[in-house]
């Protein structure tokens, strides 16, 4: 990663022996990286509307729904699939998500399966 040319603004960035940490709009972050240069990669997104990060309309976490992030997801998920290197690994950090009675989810109550939906996002995703 070292030697990429970061189109994207980076707020903060630090290297080591083996490894780089990038501080940075993930997807024009990511598009600046060449092909099959990531060996592992950790994430956290924001679980469609419940964490929103910032009032830009470029935050995936300033959605109406799960369908409308899963549509913003997909610009990451393209890029990893082209960053990381074959038989590498791409970690992400995800939970089920509560549904209150009384929100939109008129008279529901319990978990939605956001990591399942999530996975099946990732597995019918097309280049």
């Amino acid at each position: 990663m070292k030697h990429a040319k970061h189109t994207a603004e980076v707020l903060d960035y630090a290297t080591g022996n083996g490894w780089a940490l990038a501080n940075a709009d993930c997807v024009p972050f990511a598009r600046s990286l060449p092909d099959n240069c990531i060996d592992m990669g950790v994430e956290s997104p924001p679980f469609s509307k419940l964490y929103t990060y910032s009032d830009s309309a470029r935050d995936m976490g300033n959605s109406r729904d799960d369908s409308e992030f899963f549509g913003h997801y997909r610009f990451l998920i393209r890029e990893q699939f082209r960053i990381l290197r074959p038989g590498r690994i791409w970690a992400v950090h995800c939970k089920n998500l509560v549904d209150y009675r009384g929100s939109e989810e008129e008279g529901r109550s319990g978990l939605r399966d956001f990591r399942g939906d999530g996975s099946a996002a990732t597995r019918s995703f097309t280049l």
